[in-house]
């Protein structure tokens, strides 16, 4: 990619996770956690301390593929972070509760 392309990719990249419109963290706790836990009747408190630590990764990563010049395609590595993750916040909430983990 040119370093044009790449300037202009990530001024757009970094301007979209700084944009209240697009708020990772509500997004993601709104969207994933509550969804995926709503039967175990979480605490807010505990949604919340799970929704921060996970979109705080998330952006990281994020800022992290930016700064090594967005090598590698997003939607894979969206599509492995997804794979690798999937149930992981689901068991936080399960082994806090007196069901089966």
């Amino acid at each position: 990619m040119k370093p044009i392309l790449i300037r202009l990719h990530t001024t757009i990249y970094l301007y979209s996770l700084k944009n209240p419109e697009s708020d990772v963290y509500d997004a993601y706790k709104a969207i994933f956690i509550k969804k995926s836990v709503a039967d175990l009747s979480p605490t807010e408190e505990d949604v919340e301390l799970v929704a921060s630590f996970y979109s705080h990764a998330l952006v990281g990563m994020t800022l992290e593929w930016l700064s090594g010049g967005m090598k590698g395609d997003p939607h894979d590595f969206v599509i492995r972070i997804s794979e690798l993750l999937d149930g992981t916040v689901r068991y936080c909430f399960l082994k806090n509760t007196d069901k089966q983990v």
